[in-house]
C-alpha cells in the first residue's frame, strides 16, 4: 500500500526545508514530504505522482490549474489572499508549524478520504498507566513529568482519563476541541484517527498531549474493550513509543485498561485510609484472577514537588529535585 504524500512549494527555501523537517518529525504515519522551490520542477514531478497534500505558496496561484494528480490543495498566505484563490483552504505562513500542521489536517480529516493510501501498520508501544484508589496523591503531575522525560528521547503521548483534569495549570491553555471530539470522529472514521490526531494533539516540553474532556460523560459511558481498541488503534498508527494514561475511577472498566499496560504506576500513601484503598483494589484484582496487573503494578511513594509559580511552574518541576527523582524510578524500572 502507497504512503501518503505531502508536497510542500514556497520560494523560500530555508523556510520550506524547516517546515518539511517538522512535519516529518511530527507525523510518523509514513507520509512521504516532498520539498519544492521551482514550480516547474513540481509540474513535472506532478505528471507522474499523486500527491495527496500539496501546500503551496500563493504566488503560484496562476499555475494551480495546471495540476492534475493533486488531492487536497492548502495555500500560504502572507496576508491578504488573491481573490482568485478563494475557493482554497488558506493558511497564514508566519505561524508555528504546529499550528500549519493542525490547521492542514483538521481540513484533510474532514474530508473523510478512504484507508486506501494511508494505512494503519502493525507497531509496538509501552503503555504507561498511572493510577491509584487513593486520592490527592499526585498522580496527574507524576504523569505528565513521566511524560515529558520520556519525551526527550522517544515519542510519547499523554491521554488524561481523569474526571476534572485541570492540565491546563500547566499548559496555561485553553483549547477548542479535546478527548471527546477526537472518540466522536474515530467512531464515524476510524480509518483517519492518524490524521484527526495530528490536528488535535497539543505539546508539552515535546510530549504530545489531547487535551482532556471538558464534560466527562464519554469517559463513564464507554466499555474497556471500547477504551482498549481506541489506545491500539493508536499505537498501530506507529508514532508513538510511549503512551501514558492518566486512569481515573470514572472509568467503568479500569481492569481493562491496565490489563493491557505494560507498567502501572501506583501512588501510595501511608496513611491508614490509604492502606485500607490500597489492599481492598489488590484484594478485587486477584479475586478477578488478573494476576498480570499484580505483577505490574509498581508502588511509588511520590515526593512532594517543587511547586514554582508563573511560566517556570512546571519547568521547575522537570528540571529539579521532582525532575531527578522520576528519571531515576523510569530508569529503575526500565521499558
Amino acid at each position: 500500500m502507497n504512503n501518503g504524500l505531502i508536497a510542500i512549494m514556497d520560494y523560500e527555501e530555508a523556510y520550506t526545508v524547516k517546515l518539511a523537517d517538522f512535519f516529518r518529525a511530527k507525523s510518523g504515519i509514513n507520509y512521504d514530504v516532498y520539498v519544492f522551490t521551482n514550480i516547474h520542477s513540481f509540474l513535472e514531478f506532478n505528471k507522474n505522482n499523486f500527491t495527496d497534500i500539496l501546500i503551496i505558496s500563493e504566488i503560484y496561484g496562476d499555475y494551480i490549474a495546471d495540476f492534475i494528480n493533486v488531492g487536497q490543495i492548502y495555500i500560504l498566505s502572507e496576508g491578504s489572499i488573491n481573490i482568485s484563490l478563494a475557493d482554497f483552504s488558506c493558511i497564514y505562513k508566519y505561524q508555528s508549524a504546529e499550528n500549519i500542521i493542525r490547521e492542514i489536517m483538521t481540513g484533510y480529516c474532514a474530508l473523510n478520504i478512504p484507508p486506501s493510501r494511508i494505512s494503519l501498520k502493525a507497531a509496538d508501544a509501552v503503555i504507561r498507566s498511572i493510577y491509584s484508589p487513593v486520592k490527592r496523591c499526585g498522580k496527574t503531575t507524576f504523569a505528565l513529568v513521566l511524560g515529558c522525560l520520556l519525551a526527550k528521547n522517544e515519542s510519547s503521548l499523554f491521554i488524561s482519563l481523569e474526571e476534572y483534569s485541570y492540565i491546563s495549570l500547566y499548559t496555561e491553555a485553553s483549547y477548542s476541541d479535546d478527548l471527546s471530539d477526537l472518540l466522536y470522529f474515530y467512531g464515524q472514521s476510524p480509518y483517519n484517527l492518524d490524521k484527526k490526531l495530528l490536528s488535535m494533539s497539543h505539546s508539552l516540553h515535546q510530549l504530545d498531549f489531547i487535551p482532556p474532556m471538558r464534560f466527562s460523560l464519554d469517559l463513564k459511558y464507554l466499555s474497556g474493550e471500547d477504551w482498549a481498541k481506541f489506545i491500539h488503534d493508536i499505537i498501530s498508527i506507529g508514532k508513538y513509543k510511549n503512551i501514558i494514561l492518566d486512569i481515573s475511577d470514572c472509568i467503568i472498566d479500569i481492569f481493562k485498561l491496565l490489563s493491557i499496560s505494560d507498567i502501572i504506576y501506583f501512588p501510595v500513601l501511608d496513611d491508614d485510609i490509604s492502606k485500607g484503598k490500597i489492599d481492598r483494589f489488590k484484594e478485587t484484582v486477584r479475586h478477578m484472577k488478573l494476576d498480570s496487573i499484580l505483577n505490574n503494578l509498581k508502588e511509588i511513594k511520590l515526593p512532594l514537588p517543587d511547586m514554582l509559580s508563573g511560566d517556570n511552574m512546571f519547568t521547575g518541576l522537570l528540571y529539579g529535585s521532582y525532575g531527578s527523582w522520576v528519571s531515576k524510578l523510569i530508569n529503575e524500572y526500565g521499558k
